[in-house]
């Protein structure tokens, strides 16, 4: 592996060696596995100035292509003071009340857990504490923030190797601050193409199987898909902050009884269907579409209700542009066809409930506007009609 910085690996070494800092934290070390093999590492007390924010780092993989979109294109440079303070920003902007505490903690005990660093000076582990212990010397002019304390690998490690502890030292048991779950996605994508297997990934980040892993892979494709399609740009994650529940809802639908027996346009119809409407289900904050209604689908396919299939295959092939503004009223074409797919979900589950069903079409008629102009469009016309011979059948076959 060849070094980032090599100017700056002669720095640190500069520095440490020199009889004019007292740099040695002589009865501390922390343990990195290495080829397999647990090995601990000296810590010193470096300068800020000498170590660099990892680019590469899981905790803002998600959304590091809009910083580079900030950047006019350009990769980031923690070596660049500006690259560095837009680093520094973003990642306290994640997880801000765990910030505040990690900064509260620092200013009252000082740094109590060493950051790892490469030879050149790159972290391993501790970005989000050196923002932390950053943003304090920024706020007090406390000497004592002016520097970090890391353990500093003695030798190059390979790519594979270091991401191999990145994952471990930060979502591994150990770990203090979970990741969020587009961020973990995302690195489950980055060590595959490491070349690792599903078992491998498993067993570097805790709490997870081999099945995870793979439903987890499963659905960061399916997040991409969704990407492409609506925004034309699959590593730009941010689209997706406080959606990715609705991913989970999907991608239980496709592993579901029955789903399997379903024909390609049926399966295309529900990804179609689904993506439109996690594409305006958060507006401005406010959510406009819950990952539960997603749920109607799953249910759909289990049981097998054909009709209430094929109305999804017909709000698919009917589909129009999306209009965020016809989305946030609820009245695209696509919103209201969904509520009638629920709808006639609902009345396939009672359909031996006959009074369930005349209940429910007697207490929905009593509440329709008659005088509501949209009423007299072609459509609604369509449909009043059609209502209109139900009933006479009704009448006719009951005797009324």
């Amino acid at each position: 592996m060849d070094l980032t910085y090599p100017d700056n690996k002669k720095d640190i070494d500069d520095w440490i060696n020199s009889p004019m800092h007292d740099s040695l934290l002589e009865k501390r070390s922390r343990p990195v596995v290495i080829n397999g093999k647990i090995e601990h590492f000296q810590a010193y007390r470096l300068p800020r100035k000498l170590v660099f924010y990892n680019v590469q780092n899981g905790r803002y993989a998600s959304s590091y292509s809009t910083l580079l979109k900030k950047n006019g294109g350009k990769e980031l440079d923690s070596a660049i003071e500006n690259d560095s303070k837009m680093i520094k920003d973003h990642l306290l902007s994640l997880y801000p009340d765990k910030n505040d505490r990690t900064i509260a903690s620092l200013k009252k005990n000082g740094q109590e857990k060493l950051g790892i660093i490469t030879q050149d000076g790159i972290l391993i582990d501790g970005n989000r504490r050196m923002a932390c212990i950053t943003q304090c010397w920024e706020s007090t002019k406390d000497p004592k923030f002016d520097f970090i304390d890391v353990a500093r690998l003695d030798r190059p490690i390979s790519d594979s190797d270091r991401y191999d502890f990145e994952v471990s030292a930060s979502m591994g048991m150990d770990s203090k601050v979970d990741y969020g779950p587009i961020d973990k996605l995302v690195k489950l994508d980055r060590g595959k193409k490491f070349g690792k297997s599903n078992l491998e990934l498993a067993n570097l980040m805790y709490g997870m199987t081999e099945k995870n892993v793979e439903d987890d892979l499963e659905k960061l494709d399916k997040m991409k898909t969704y990407l492409r399609n609506y925004y034309g740009d699959d590593e730009d994650f941010t689209p997706l902050e406080n959606i990715d529940v609705h991913f989970s809802e999907m991608s239980e639908i496709d592993s579901v009884k029955g789903y399997d027996d379903l024909d390609d346009e049926q399966k295309e119809a529900i990804e179609k269907v689904s993506f439109r409407l996690t594409r305006g289900a958060k507006t401005e904050g406010k959510e406009k579409f819950a990952s539960r209604r997603l749920r109607k689908i799953k249910h759909a396919v289990v049981e097998g209700m054909v009709p209430s299939l094929e109305k999804l295959v017909e709000i698919a092939d009917d589909m129009e542009p999306y209009d965020p503004v016809k989305d946030e009223m609820d009245e695209s074409p696509t919103k209201v066809g969904y509520i009638e797919f629920e709808d006639k979900v609902k009345a396939q589950d009672y359909q031996d409930k006959v009074i369930v069903l005349i209940n429910s079409i007697l207490a929905n008629l009593e509440f329709l506007n008659t005088g509501d102009p949209r009423l007299q469009e072609p459509e609604s016309k369509e449909k009043i009609i059609k209502i209109k011979d139900f009933v006479d059948k009704l009448t006719s076959d009951v005797g009324v």
